[in-house]
Order: C-alpha cells, then structure tokens, then sequence
C-alpha cells in the first residue's frame, strides 16, 4: 500500500487508514457466523456478477472487516512511534535500531532520521513482529501471521462457495464445473 493519507506527523504523512489495503485493530463488525453468511452471500453476488474478489469493492471491505478483527492497532503504533521521533525525546539514530524490550510489549518503531526528516521507519507491534513500514515512496503494511491466516479463512469460505456456485450452474446448464470455470476467466 502506497496510499498516504490526511494528516503529518513532522515531515511524514499518515497512511491511508480508510484504504481496503490498512489493516488496523477494529472491534468485530459482526458474530462470526454472521460474518460466514456475509461472505456466502458477497460470493453468490460476485458470482451472479461475473466478478472475482479483488474486482469487487464490497468482497474487500468486507476482507478488510473481517481481518482488522485480529489485526494490531497499526494507527496507534504508527502515531504514538512518529510523535517519539518528533517530540525530540527520542534519541537520534543514524540507522534502523529497536529501543528497549518494554518498547516491543507496547509496540516500538525503528528509523532513520536525518536533519529532523524521517528518511525510513518501521514499526513492530507488541509481538516484535514487524506491521508497516514508512519510506519516501509511502507507505506500506505488512500483514502478521494471524491477519493471513484470517485472510485464508476468508477466502476458503469465499472460493469454496464460488465453487459450490459453479457445480450447482453446471448442474442445471448440463455443462461441466471446469468448463463454467474456464469460459469465466
């Protein structure tokens, strides 16, 4: 994601937080077996539609829904780590270095500051792993493990209902599922 949203913090713009693309910790929108009849429907949709996930603005906020449930909270990262740097309490590195182990149970920041301009950031949630990163060419997020698997959780109920989808079409057209399959791409 290379979106740049409203707002600075010093000479760095805040990422697109609206943006299909950033994920960051939101309560549930809905129950779980809510969500499972969301996305069952979202597929039958895109289906009867000729459409695939990423075609679908719908399918990915939905995704994005679905993901920012375990997701960390990237904004506040990201917001607390760029008002350290810039509140002159933060002390000058010329390369990429973690501060303390206390940094990484409250998430913590890595960068590069030259003449009071951010060159490069990263920011790690409170598990060490890596979340976003910040350099002159934007923004970008990196998913956790948790937030993938999620994603493969998503998309399992998608594709498997697309397929039953397709099965239930070759039935009533007397076609074969690959042949639906194959004049649909």
């Amino acid at each position: 994601m290379r979106a740049i949203g409203k707002g600075k913090i010093g000479n760095v713009p805040l990422p697109a937080y609206a943006s299909t693309q950033f994920l960051t910790k939101t309560p549930p929108a809905m129950s779980e077996e809510q969500y499972k009849k969301a996305i069952i429907a979202q597929a039958k949709k895109d289906y009867a539609a000729g459409k695939i996930a990423g075609e679908s603005p719908e399918c990915m906020q939905l995704l994005k829904s679905f993901q920012q449930v375990v997701s960390p909270d990237r904004k506040s990262v990201i917001e607390k780590g760029l008002h350290q740097i810039f509140s002159g309490n933060a002390p000058l590195r010329n390369e990429p270095q973690a501060y303390s182990l206390l940094d990484y149970l409250f998430g913590s920041v890595k960068y590069q500051k030259e003449n009071f301009a951010v060159a490069s950031a990263d920011f790690y949630d409170s598990n060490g792993e890596l979340i976003a990163s910040f350099t002159n060419s934007g923004w970008h997020t990196i998913e956790t493990e948790t937030e993938l698997a999620r994603g493969k959780e998503f998309y399992a109920i998608y594709n498997g209902t697309i397929t039953n989808e397709m099965i239930n079409s070759a039935t009533k057209t007397g076609k074969k599922a690959d042949e639906l399959f194959n004049s649909s791409i």
